[in-house]
């Protein structure tokens, strides 16, 4: 939560000052939470059942067949024990279809559809669409349109 003010008076002189809090631009709280799922700290299973407080867990990453020596974890991180699924491919246990196939954006963002971020680095393809759909159309009183039939040709950007 963050405190937000606005200014009362004559030609935004501020003699009266009302104050409240409230929640932060989504795009502040969303990008604050993908800093921490980025950093977030794998929790071994066992400690997990040995202590049901969240803020006791101990935690490490594992190397090789060795753990790294455990220690407790910070209040402020996020923690998980199992990996994420990768719905790159498809997966019927977890009703993934998968991104092959899927309408993609072509360019190098970091938005949600863009091609790098989707195809899951298998690269895409790019298919002509061809349509007709009506156009320069004229309306006739009373109650009569005219169009004319034009070729549409869009290039779309699918994943491999």
């Amino acid at each position: 939560m963050e405190v937000r003010c606005k200014c009362h008076g004559l030609s935004g002189s501020c003699q009266l000052r009302t104050c409240w809090r409230a929640t932060p631009d989504f795009r502040v709280v969303a990008s604050t939470i993908k800093r921490q799922y980025r950093k977030a700290l794998i929790v071994a299973q066992e400690e997990l059942n040995n202590d049901p407080s969240i803020r006791g867990v101990l935690y490490g990453r594992p190397r090789g067949k060795r753990r790294s020596k455990a220690r407790p974890a910070p209040k402020t991180s996020l923690l998980f024990f199992e990996k994420s699924p990768s719905f790159c491919e498809v997966d019927p246990k977890m009703d993934s279809a998968g991104t092959s196939g899927r309408v993609c954006r072509i360019g190098r963002t970091s938005r949600s559809g863009s091609c790098d971020l989707l195809c899951c680095g298998r690269g895409h393809a790019l298919i002509r669409k061809s349509s007709i759909k009506p156009c320069n159309c004229t309306f006739h009183w009373c109650c009569r349109v005219d169009c004319q039939k034009c070729h549409d040709d869009k290039w779309v950007a699918i994943c491999k």
